[in-house]
C-alpha cells in the first residue's frame, strides 16, 4: 500500500490526508515511469472550431424572436456573377468540412460574430466585388504581379473582405491556401527545431496542420496534379516524380518530421503547374514582419524570417517565389498589441497610422520582403445599403434591444461613424449585457 508517514508534531495545516498522499505518490510514480519509457508529455491543445453555434440553453432569445432565414451561399455563384449588383446583399459562409472556413478556420473576431448569429453569413462589400474582379482578371498571370495588401482603419472589415474573397474564388475552382491567424505562426505556441542544412528553425507541427487543412480544402485539385521531380530527404527514400500531390501530403501527415520539407515541395510544384490558379491569403499579415516570440539558444527572440513557415509565406509576398497562375493577398490587423504593424510594412504600403521618423530603425530583410506589395484600401465607412443589410440580418436574429426602425438604424450608424465593427459591437449589440 502506498503511504507516507506524517510526523505527529506536524502543523495541522501542513498535514495531508492519506487519500491525498496516495494520489500524489501515484502521480509521481506514473511520471517517473513515463520518463523511463521515453514517452513525451504532450500538452493538449484546445483547437477552436471553425464555426459552432451556441447551445440553445445559452441563447437568451425566445425561439419566436430569432428567425432563421434561407440565404444564398457564395459557393452557388459562378465566375463573373459577383458584380456591383450583389453589393449589400447577405450571403451565407458555408462552414462545411471542405469549405475554406471549415477547413482552415476563421479569425477570432469573425468566429465571435458567427457564434452569435443563427447561421454564419456576411454582407457582400463593394470592396469584395472589386477585389474578386481584379483577381479574376489576373488569374492568367503570375502571382509576383498580383501581390496585394488590404489596408484601412481598424474595424473597417478587412478580415471579412478577405474571407469573402477566399470563399468566392474557392467556389470558382481556385486552389486556396488560407491562413486565418498568422500570429499563431510566430507566437511560440508550437514546437520548433533548428535545421543546420537550411539554417532555419523548422516548425513540424504548424506544417503538419497546414498540410492537413490544405488537403481537405483542395482534395479534388490535388489529385489531378503530379510531381514533376522527386522530393528528396536526408534519411528517407525520396518521393518519386509522378506521384499526385494528395498522396505526397499523406506522407507528411504520417511522418510529422517530414512536414516542413513536404510543404515547401508541394508549393514548389504548384509554382509550375498551369491547371489551376492559386490564391495564397494571409490574415494577420503584419505579424510575419515582426520579431517572433520564439527564442534561440541565447534566449533572444528569433526573427520571423528565420522560421520555416513565415519565411515561406514572406517569399511569396515579396515575389521571390511565384506561382505561374495566381495571386497573394494579405490583411493586416491594426489592433494587435503583441505584433503591431511594423514600420517596414507601413513604409511600403503607405499607411500613416503614426508618423515614421527619419531615424526609425528598419530591418533591411523586412524591407526586402515587403518590396512590391500593392495597397488595396478598404473604405472606412459602410455604405448605407451595406449598413441596412447588416442591420436587417442582426434584427432578424433578435439582437436588437428595441424595435427596429429608421430612427434606431440612423442613430447607431451615426454613432459608429459608419465603421463596421463599431456599428455592430458598439451599436447594435451594446445593450445586450
Amino acid at each position: 500500500m502506498l503511504s507516507r508517514s506524517i510526523p505527529r508534531n506536524a502543523h495541522p495545516l501542513r498535514r495531508l490526508s492519506e487519500g491525498v498522499q496516495q494520489r500524489r505518490l501515484k502521480h509521481e510514480i506514473g511520471a517517473f515511469r513515463r520518463k523511463k519509457d521515453g514517452e513525451a508529455d504532450v500538452k493538449r491543445q484546445k483547437a477552436t472550431p471553425a464555426f459552432k453555434p451556441m447551445a440553445a440553453s445559452q441563447v437568451n432569445v425566445p425561439p419566436e424572436v430569432q428567425v432563421q432565414t434561407s440565404l444564398p451561399a457564395f459557393s452557388a455563384l459562378s465566375k463573373g456573377n459577383l458584380s456591383s449588383k450583389q453589393s449589400g446583399s447577405v450571403k451565407e459562409i458555408l462552414s462545411s468540412e471542405f469549405s475554406p472556413a471549415g477547413a482552415y478556420g476563421l479569425p477570432r473576431n469573425i468566429l465571435v460574430d458567427f457564434r452569435l448569429l443563427s447561421r454564419p453569413c456576411s454582407v457582400v462589400r463593394e470592396a469584395t466585388v472589386d477585389l474578386v474582379q481584379r483577381l479574376e482578371e489576373k488569374a492568367k498571370e503570375p502571382s509576383s504581379d498580383s501581390r496585394f495588401v488590404l489596408t484601412g482603419a481598424s474595424g473597417c472589415g478587412k478580415s471579412y473582405v478577405l474571407l469573402q474573397t477566399v470563399t468566392q474564388l474557392a467556389a470558382q475552382g481556385w486552389i486556396v491556401l488560407y491562413i486565418p491567424r498568422a500570429h499563431k505562426l510566430v507566437d511560440s505556441s508550437t514546437s520548433y527545431v533548428y535545421d543546420p542544412r537550411t539554417q532555419t528553425y523548422l516548425q513540424p507541427v504548424v506544417s503538419h496542420q497546414i498540410l492537413r487543412r490544405f488537403q481537405i480544402a483542395n482534395a479534388k485539385a490535388l489529385k489531378e496534379i503530379t510531381l514533376q521531380r522527386d522530393i528528396t530527404f536526408d534519411k528517407r527514400k525520396p518521393i518519386a516524380a509522378g506521384t499526385n500531390l494528395s498522396d505526397v501530403i499523406d506522407v507528411g501527415l504520417r511522418e510529422q518530421n517530414l512536414s516542413p520539407t513536404i510543404l515547401s515541395g508541394i508549393l514548389e510544384q504548384l509554382e509550375s503547374q498551369d491547371l489551376f490558379p492559386v490564391l495564397l491569403a494571409v490574415d494577420g499579415f503584419q505579424s510575419l514582419y515582426c520579431r517572433s516570440s520564439y527564442r534561440n539558444q541565447h534566449f533572444q527572440r528569433i526573427q520571423s524570417f528565420h522560421l520555416s513557415v513565415p519565411r515561406l509565406l514572406l517569399e511569396y509576398a515579396s515575389g521571390k517565389r511565384s506561382f505561374k497562375l495566381g495571386a497573394f493577398v494579405g490583411a493586416p490587423t491594426m489592433n494587435d498589441t503583441q505584433f503591431p504593424l511594423p514600420d517596414e510594412l507601413r513604409k511600403t504600403i503607405q499607411v500613416e497610422s503614426r508618423p515614421l521618423k527619419a531615424y526609425s530603425k528598419l530591418v533591411p530583410e523586412f524591407l526586402e520582403y515587403s518590396d512590391g506589395l500593392q495597397s488595396v484600401p478598404i473604405p472606412e465607412k459602410l455604405t448605407v445599403t451595406e449598413a441596412a443589410a447588416m442591420f436587417e440580418i442582426w434584427g432578424k436574429d433578435g439582437a436588437l434591444h428595441s424595435r427596429a426602425n429608421d430612427e434606431l438604424f440612423l442613430s447607431k450608424y451615426s454613432e459608429a461613424s459608419g465603421n463596421a465593427r463599431n456599428f455592430v459591437h458598439g451599436g447594435l449589440l451594446a445593450s445586450l449585457v
